[in-house]
Order: C-alpha cells, then structure tokens, then sequence
C-alpha cells in the first residue's frame, strides 16, 4: 500500500458554537486514513470549546489567550501541527 502522508485539518474557531459541531462531525467522518484534526480557538466566549472536548475527544485543541486574527489563529495551529501537510478551515 502506497504511504498516505499524515494531513493535519487545521480549525480555527471564535465563537463558532452555532456551526463548530456540525463542521467537525463532517471532518470526522474523512476516508482519508492519516489525518488529525487541530482546532484553534482565538479566545472564545461561547462554550465552544466545551463542546469539543466533550463530543469531540480525538480533536486536539490550542487555546489563545486573545483573538489574533485569522492569519495569527492559522500560524499557531501551523506551529502546532503534527502532518506532513496542512490543510484549513474556518470553523465559523
């Protein structure tokens, strides 16, 4: 079988609880066999990442302290991601 590089599906949220579950039940259900997923959270205040952490346990989540933007929020998850290659969402 030909090597499936690991692909890290970087989310960044802010706020994102109206639509965050339902992006990440979509991404979770990928035929791809080597990904992870990676929210990162610009300082929500909704109880966003509450859910994640409950519905969602294999997600890993990076929390900032404040709201850095999109570019900001996407150059953290990029520190943070573990793949060979990258690919983004926004989670709101």
């Amino acid at each position: 079988m030909k090597h499936a590089p690991l692909v890290s599906v970087i989310i960044l949220n802010y706020n994102g609880l109206q639509c965050l579950e339902r992006c990440l039940s979509s991404v979770m259900k990928l035929k791809y066999p080597n990904y992870e997923v990676l929210v990162v959270d610009n300082a929500s205040t909704d109880g966003s990442v509450g859910i994640i952490e409950k519905k969602f346990p294999s997600v890993r989540i990076v929390r900032n302290h404040t709201n850095l933007g999109y570019t900001g929020g996407m150059n953290v998850g990029l520190h943070h991601a573990r793949g060979e290659l990258c690919t983004f969402m926004y989670g709101y």
